[in-house]
């Protein structure tokens, strides 16, 4: 998929100001994007909950992570096209990861109270 070419000039070496890192794991190294655009999430703060759309399958799963990492939430979504999820964290950024046996959808969100 991805291709990249870099030409340096003889005299670049050292250390610099910034660096490229890659690697050929997807963001956070959380599996493939192959469900890309298949959800939708959205925040309801008023209510305490996630909303989620999109067709969830039969053992599909939304793990929801902070910003640094933490695990905050697993839940397992029902076969339908709506799952509303109980969200009752602190305002910030948080990562939901939504999982089936096609692949994993990965979308950040900001949780505001």
């Amino acid at each position: 998929d991805g291709e990249y070419t870099v030409q340096l000039t003889a005299d670049s070496d050292g250390i610099g100001r910034f660096f490229l890192r890659t690697s050929l794991k997807s963001t956070l190294g959380i599996g493939t994007l192959s469900l890309q655009n298949a959800f939708q999430v959205f925040t309801n703060p008023m209510e305490s909950q996630l909303l989620i759309r999109g067709e969830a399958k039969a053992n599909t799963t939304a793990r929801i992570y902070s910003i640094t990492g933490k695990l905050v939430n697993v839940v397992n979504l029902a076969q339908v096209m709506e799952n509303k999820v109980s969200f009752n964290e602190n305002a910030g950024v948080y990562i939901v990861q939504i999982m089936d046996e096609n692949g994993t959808f990965t979308q950040k969100f900001s949780w505001v109270k």
